[in-house]
């Protein structure tokens, strides 16, 4: 399928759209039940709208990761180009490391292979394991074709520690839903309580290294911009939940200007405070 046009590909997405939507249903529960609490002033027709563009966007996204598994890198950087890298290099170029945040936003998929050919960095990702042995060696292969590092979560650590001194950018995804009994911090996010990790937070601060976030904007389909802003260059002298808040501040607001391209169908709010080892103080 990776080989077909991508115009092929989309009449085949428009194909599983209907079925996904209108047939199977899926997640819809979750997908209504998300949208609602975090859009209470919209109405039922606004919110309908909203999880139809959604979906829409989510089987182009998954069109999207089989494609890229044959993308020669020129297409690639063609359709997946940043606006300001300048701002994600002049740190190498200073001889420091970077922890580099990203959210389930535009087409997260096509970083590991578009970024590595434009980073003077080595670029690390966190790369969850696939149960089905096949599908996980074909991703991953695929995602570390163009030179990006796939480690696991349980690897962060060591990697870090073996390649202090050296210049790299270590990505996370950093508003996936944490772990039920970890420390995490909480926030006011889309008008709802939400428990963020902060594990990058813990290992910027660590090997103080600068922070930022790359925001993957849809301009129109199968093309997507990339854009880096600066959370902090000085995270050591961040309070606790600080750096966490502020990656969580940018992206509501990127939500709320095209909220139909974040990924609705995960379960972000499945974590309550009566979950958590540890409450810090909730902060807005």
């Amino acid at each position: 399928m990776s080989y077909l046009p991508l115009g092929v590909l989309y009449r085949l997405s428009d194909a599983v759209f209907f079925f996904f939507y209108y047939v199977m249903g899926y997640r819809r529960k979750v997908v209504f039940e998300n949208l609602r609490n975090s859009f209470p002033e919209k109405t039922d027709q606004e919110i309908e709208s909203i999880s139809k563009k959604f979906y829409s966007h989510l089987c182009d996204l998954i069109i999207e990761s089989i494609k890229g598994c044959s993308m020669s890198r020129a297409e690639v950087l063609r359709r997946h180009r940043y606006t300001n890298i300048e701002v994600f290099n002049k740190y190498c170029e200073a001889g420091k490391s970077v922890t580099t945040l990203g959210a389930h936003y535009g087409n997260w998929e096509w970083v590991a292979l578009s970024l590595p050919q434009v980073a003077k960095f080595q670029t690390y990702g966190i790369f969850q394991k696939i149960n089905n042995p096949f599908l996980d060696r074909v991703v991953k292969k695929s995602r570390e074709r163009n030179g990006m590092k796939l480690i696991g979560k349980k690897e962060v650590a060591a990697t870090l520690k073996e390649m202090q001194g050296r210049r790299i950018s270590m990505g996370y995804i950093a508003d996936q839903s944490p772990a039920r009994t970890g420390r995490n911090h909480w926030v006011t996010f889309l008008n709802q309580e939400t428990a963020v990790t902060t594990g990058f937070e813990f290992f910027a601060k660590e090997y103080d290294t600068p922070v930022i976030y790359l925001n993957i904007v849809k301009k129109r389909r199968g093309y997507y911009e990339g854009t880096f802003y600066s959370v902090t260059d000085e995270p050591r002298k961040t309070r606790e939940g600080e750096i966490a808040e502020a990656f969580m501040r940018r992206l509501e607001e990127i939500i709320r200007g095209k909220p139909e391209h974040w990924l609705w169908s995960h379960r972000r709010w499945k974590v309550n405070r009566s979950d958590s080892a540890i409450e810090p103080r909730s902060t807005s």
